[in-house]
């Protein structure tokens, strides 16, 4: 089997889904405590990772594809994500 190796940086926003979990995440806790504590922050963060719909994170695993064919395309340039 023959892998490519696709040249960007190893911490890219590109490709790590994550990036966009902590957008769901800062959404979701924003909603709710518009200007919490740190405290607060701290606690809600916590509750609400759990309460990620399922559906969020299988639409952010089945990006992946769509993700790396986007990086090929810019040369590992700018992106939208």
């Amino acid at each position: 089997m023959h892998f490519r190796h696709l040249a960007w940086p190893t911490q890219s926003p590109d490709m790590n889904i994550f990036e966009q979990l902590w957008s769901v995440l800062e959404s979701m806790v924003r909603s709710r405590f518009p200007a919490p504590s740190l405290k607060q922050l701290q606690d809600v963060f916590r509750e609400q990772w759990y309460s990620v719909p399922l559906e969020t994170l299988q639409n952010l695993h089945e990006s992946i594809p769509r993700r790396i064919h986007t990086v090929l395309q810019t040369k590992s340039g700018p992106t939208p994500y």
